[in-house]
């Protein structure tokens, strides 16, 4: 049996960079967004601007970006996991 015990300290509106917070940094500071499915891994802003897009089946350590020449899988995973997940409309 795999177990996968996940701790978060603060997930409130004004400690989520997501939600407009400006003052937490992340690792990534260009991303504030993303989503994965069996296939792809999908990096953007809140905006969806400056996305990040890696074939997971082909290129699992994300080295290449394929965001460029695949804007409506960009486009499904913002929308069908970021959007719907947030309940529609990212600040930012």
């Amino acid at each position: 049996m795999n177990v996968v015990l996940v701790i978060i300290d603060s997930l409130r509106k004004d400690h989520v960079g997501v939600y407009g917070n400006d003052w937490i940094q992340t690792p990534h500071p260009r991303h504030n967004v993303f989503a994965r499915d069996q296939r792809y891994a999908m990096f953007s802003k809140n905006d969806r601007s400056g996305p990040h897009l890696f074939d997971l089946t082909s290129d699992p350590k994300m080295n290449k970006n394929i965001a460029a020449g695949n804007p409506e899988v960009v486009k499904r995973m913002y929308n069908e996991y970021v959007l719907r997940d947030a309940g529609g409309f990212l600040p930012g």
